[in-house]
């Protein structure tokens, strides 16, 4: 099935940035003169994937100004509430374009175009093929349909997620599902929680999910400014 749409979560402060995010949210950080959403944005357009949705939050004003000189079709969509809640909430406001379409973290930096999928045959989750400890991780079975999920990074055989997934309609459904009935009753510990457990927890076995590896460098997330650096150096390593 093709991906017709990209939803980019872009609501979070990034407080592990420390000043580099006073003035601007995380994904407006550069690297070769090139924001880290400027290039993803390339990447989906180039994956032929143009619909593509941006939940904003912190520093929203900022980051809206900079997606409409990017794009103007871009669709952006303001979490209110980001500073008191988790991508639980974002996904709530963006679950109606959930359908054929491919999510992922503002705060990863797409080194290789071809690890983001233009069309898969099941929903599923991108993993990483290294060992880094104390990530997500998710276990396969001999078909790479993922049956189990570990916040602990326990799994010898498991890989570390990374926050790329595909959603195709009947598992879509399902999410949106969940996440209306959520969204009626949310309180500070389901506000708290990562969008992602739904899938992977609540809903796991009522989907059948593929886990789509790439390596390492495919595609990489920061989270402090050290991290940032060497993101940086890997990707201008390779002029």
């Amino acid at each position: 099935m093709k991906i017709k749409n990209a939803i980019i979560l872009a609501a979070g402060r990034g407080s592990r940035m420390k000043e580099l995010t006073n003035d601007i949210p995380k994904c407006m950080l550069k690297i070769k003169n090139q924001t880290i959403i400027q290039r993803t944005i390339e990447v989906l357009k180039y994956r032929n994937i143009n619909n593509i949705i941006v939940i904003t939050g912190y520093k929203s004003d900022i980051l809206k100004k900079h997606l409409e000189e990017i794009d103007k079709n871009i669709k952006i969509l303001c979490n209110p509430i980001w500073n008191v809640s988790n991508s639980i909430t974002s996904m709530t406001l963006a679950s109606n374009f959930l359908k054929d379409t491919i999510v992922i973290d503002s705060d990863i930096y797409i080194n290789n175009c071809k690890c983001i999928k233009a069309s898969v045959q099941c929903s599923g989750y991108s993993a990483v093929k290294d060992n880094r400890p104390n990530e997500w991780q998710l276990l396969t079975d001999k078909y790479n349909n993922i049956v189990a999920t570990t916040k602990e990074g326990s799994y010898k055989s498991g890989l570390p997620i990374i926050d790329i997934s595909y959603w195709l309609e009947k598992d879509a459904a399902l999410i949106t599902n969940k996440l209306k009935i959520i969204s009626q009753r949310i309180d500070a510990n389901e506000a708290n929680r990562f969008w992602d457990e739904i899938p992977l927890f609540d809903l796991l076995y009522e989907m059948k999910l593929k886990r789509y590896d790439i390596n390492e460098d495919d595609a990489m997330e920061f989270d402090t400014p050290e991290e940032f650096e060497k993101v940086r150096k890997i990707v201008c390593s390779a002029d």
